[in-house]
């Protein structure tokens, strides 16, 4: 047996519908129509059954025991029972009481079963856990909260937390190191005590502009410090990654000021390290250097303050500040001195190429007693020579006077000029002569020897010849005396 409400099949004989409850048995099934209009004794809608004349107001009219609700001319009359077309007879009454029950009884909700209620609740949570993803996302990646996070670190100088902000592609020079130094001497970021940030919006089309853009985003910042000299502002500029965070949200880091072809040019032969990154072949330029100065290139530096050490032979240590400000600018390191012990031993050098001369000169011995103080350089060579044979001359004439001897006392010196691989020495120093010469004329001329006592200077030139201090010029003669 099927439910009229709900279609649920049920047993042949339950009463109520197993599914919504609804009732399937509306009591006993009408009996048979008797044949011919005979109503039995039973029959509810007989006269008889009601108590009423056959022949009165609702008695049958036609002889037949039984009034179908209808007159002789077919009109209808009194609503009482009535047989249907397969013989049943129904009670009007009872079918419209049914009627009405099935119209107005409201149809019970199905209950969700245990399975049902917690899919529903996990596509809420889902729902709540997406939203909140989203929102969580947007936050977090938010251009405007990037430069906050970097402003607040710079202002707590915690170096490590900015440095992650940045976008930069390490190298030598490009690292967290040199960021630190960039940061501590372009400005006390401590001072600062509030901030404001504002968009810079996108007034040009091209992403090279400066300002925000699909690929660049440019913030003004407003501050003010404890200072207490007035609403200040700087720009911070960021730069949208290639990837995302979290898979879909844009990655965004603050673009830092770097600076390009830095060129240095150092003291040949000397060691240099910038930033303590020492300036090998890698960084030489061999087409710009010359035997004075070597041509380092440095392709990007971070703009502010970079430390430079150098060392060469003969040389005391040099730090020196650089202050690296525009791309393309360059800086001759021409400020390293020679040590002092260089310095005395040049002294000490030129003291014995003096003594040396002018032994050799007195004594007349070749100019190839000396000529291992000088330069190898054929055209040095050549004035030396002619210079100690000058010398010689004097100290010997073709008449037998001259000088006898010569002896250099408190020879001092010290540098008075000097560039890469070349000193120049100031020399000066007493000396004693004993020499000779005529006196008188004629038979009373006679040659006599005298004493003279004097000072002089000069200075030697000295060159770097493969690792050795070579004297490239000078001014030594021989001392003025008195015939």
């Amino acid at each position: 047996m099927f439910c009229e409400n709900c279609g649920c099949e049920n047993p042949n004989d339950a009463a109520f519908c197993q599914n919504c409850g609804s009732r399937l048995n509306f009591g006993d099934p009408p009996e048979q129509a008797p044949v011919n209009g005979q109503m039995g004794a039973d029959d509810p809608f007989g006269a008889s059954s009601y108590g009423m004349p056959d022949d009165g107001p609702y008695g049958a009219r036609d002889g037949s025991g039984f009034d179908d609700g209808f007159d002789s001319g077919g009109n209808r009359g009194y609503d009482g029972g009535f047989t249907g077309e397969n013989g049943m007879s129904y009670d009007p009454i009872h079918v419209q009481r049914v009627e009405r029950s099935k119209k107005t009884k409201p149809k019970e909700k199905r209950k969700l079963t245990k399975k049902a209620k917690a899919g529903i609740i996990a596509g809420c949570v889902l729902v709540v856990a997406v939203l909140a993803f989203v929102v969580a996302g947007r936050m977090v990646t938010s251009p405007e909260r990037i430069v906050r996070q970097y402003m607040d670190a710079l202002i707590q100088s915690d170096w490590d937390r900015a440095y992650s902000y940045v976008n930069v592609t390490e190298s030598a020079f490009i690292n967290k190191d040199n960021y630190i130094k960039m940061c501590e001497s372009s400005g006390n970021y401590s001072q600062i005590n509030n901030f404001e940030v504002t968009e810079m919006p996108a007034v040009y089309a091209n992403d090279s502009s400066g300002y925000s853009s699909s690929l660049t985003k440019t913030f003004q910042i407003s501050y003010t410090t404890s200072e207490g000299s007035g609403l200040q502002t700087m720009e911070v500029s960021l730069i949208r990654q290639s990837g995302n965070t979290w898979l879909f949200f844009p990655s965004w880091k603050v673009s830092i000021t770097t600076l390009t072809d830095y060129t240095l040019y150092n003291p040949a032969g000397a060691t240099a390290t910038l930033d303590g990154v020492a300036l090998g072949d890698d960084y030489k330029n061999s087409s710009n250097s010359d035997e004075y100065y070597d041509c380092y290139k440095i392709s990007t530096l971070f703009q502010g303050s970079h430390e430079l050490h150098m060392e060469a032979d003969y040389c005391d240590p040099v730090d020196v500040q650089l202050d690296v400000q525009t791309s393309g600018s360059s800086y001759t390191a021409d400020n390293l001195s020679y040590s002092q012990e260089t310095i005395n031993s040049l002294v000490e050098n030129a003291s014995q190429m003096i003594q040396a001369v002018y032994g050799a000169a007195l004594q007349s011995q070749d100019y190839s007693t000396v000529q291992n103080y000088f330069s190898s350089d054929a055209q040095i060579q050549t004035s030396m020579r002619r210079r100690f044979e000058s010398i010689q001359d004097d100290f010997i004439r073709e008449d037998g006077s001259g000088v006898m001897s010569i002896t250099c006392s408190n020879v001092t010196g010290w540098e008075s000029y000097s560039q890469s691989q070349q000193i120049e020495i100031e020399m000066d120093y007493d000396f004693t002569s004993e020499y000779t010469h005529y006196t008188g004329y004629g038979s009373s001329r006679k040659l006599e020897t005298e004493t003279e006592s004097g000072s002089d200077s000069l200075y030697v030139t000295y060159s770097l010849e493969n690792g050795e201090w070579k004297i490239s010029d000078t001014s030594i003669d021989a001392p003025y005396y008195f015939y």
